[in-house]
């Protein structure tokens, strides 16, 4: 362990991995049959390419947004399944730079937080298959094992 303190937030999208998670976690929800196949989003694909090429926008941000009313009703437990489901496409994204750069960090005793918008229950998976210490990311309001379409303090 060092004497350093401090910790190393590592951003998910866009920097951790390649491109946005969201069409991974996407699939893997209706895979797990968290959501019907073919429900989208309104402008959902556009907004997704624009991200992807330009990064953060009021689109995307509202998108993001519309994620937790969407997710009203839905089974938690199912959802984490897909979470687990996303992990290996997602593994396939992540940045060619990132194994070297997180171990030296590790090394250097300081801890790994992956910080992102994205639903807790999404990325946890993924931030524990790369050895991520924490997570700081979206939650969802879980009320009997569903989804409220809250979530918790501000966005």
């Amino acid at each position: 362990m060092s004497d350093q303190c401090g910790a190393v937030f590592v951003d998910l999208d866009r920097t951790l991995i390649r491109s946005a998670s969201g069409p991974v976690f996407q699939q893997a929800l209706v895979a797990e049959g968290v959501l019907p196949a073919g429900r989208r989003l309104p402008g959902e694909g556009l907004v997704y390419g624009i991200y992807n090429r330009f990064g953060e926008s009021l689109p995307s941000i509202a998108l993001a947004r519309a994620a937790a009313p969407a997710m009203r009703g839905r089974s938690a437990d199912a959802t984490r399944l897909a979470a687990k489901r996303a992990v290996g496409p997602l593994l396939e994204l992540v940045q060619p730079w990132a194994a070297q750069v997180l171990g030296t960090h590790r090394d250097e005793g300081l801890p790994l937080v992956l910080a992102t918008t994205s639903p807790y229950d999404f990325v946890c998976p993924l931030a524990e298959a790369l050895g991520f210490d924490d997570v700081v990311a979206t939650r969802y309001v879980v009320d009997r094992g569903r989804y409220t379409g809250a979530i918790e303090g501000s966005f």
